[in-house]
């Protein structure tokens, strides 16, 4: 179902630039470590620490519903589709715009594709298709 999203440091930039920080951090919560267990043994430790004074970002992780609700509310809610199937994804090199295809054959363009479709993205799969 995907209750939870984390967001990188170069998510947070881009997130940042439009806007986003104070919801970021009003509803999330920076990752410092992740520590692995298995019954009593750790089997890893992942450690954030380092991304901060490295990329000027840590690593956050909030609610998708959160981020979905805020993705929504900044979007001109008359320009959100809900329950579309994504086909196809045009996004031409040196081109300002980005064109995506639907299942029912419309077709929109803009400036930003928000690919908010969880871990099996097919926004994601599209793009890795293209550039493999």
């Amino acid at each position: 179902m995907g209750a939870g999203i984390s967001l990188a440091p170069n998510a947070l930039r881009l997130l940042d630039q439009l806007g986003f920080m104070d919801i970021i951090r009003k509803e999330g919560q920076p990752l410092r470590k992740i520590q692995v267990y298995r019954n009593t043994t750790r089997w890893s430790l992942l450690d954030f620490e380092w991304l901060e004074p490295t990329y000027g970002y840590s690593m956050y992780s909030m609610p998708r519903h959160s981020m979905h609700r805020a993705l929504y509310h900044r979007a001109d809610p008359e320009h959100v589709i809900l329950g579309a199937e994504v086909v196809g994804i045009e996004d031409e090199p040196n081109s300002p715009t980005v064109k995506v295809r639907l299942a029912d054959g419309r077709e929109f363009s803009g400036e930003v594709l928000v690919g908010a479709d969880g871990i099996r993205s097919i926004v994601r799969r599209l793009l890795a298709d293209k550039q493999g």
